[in-house]
């Protein structure tokens, strides 16, 4: 039955339903390696150089996404 709900949706939004999706996955990734990179910092973790690392690359799925799926907020 959810499949006939999501049939029903016109294309632009479930294009823009999908986005927001990705947007919400992506910014979910780049906040477990913010605390990734802050357990390090805390030394909870071992330090393996990861702390700067992990910072870079969650901000570069946060820029990624913001190109990639445009502003919040469009579904």
């Amino acid at each position: 039955m959810g499949d006939d709900i999501w049939e029903r949706l016109s294309e632009g939004l479930r294009v823009s339903l999908a986005r927001d999706a990705m947007r919400e996955a992506a910014e979910t990734i780049a906040r477990q390696a913010e605390a990734i990179a802050g357990a390090i910092d805390e030394g909870d973790l071992p330090d393996h150089g990861g702390p700067n690392a992990l910072r870079l690359f969650a901000e570069s799925i946060r820029s990624m996404g913001a190109h990639l799926y445009g502003p919040e907020g469009r579904a």
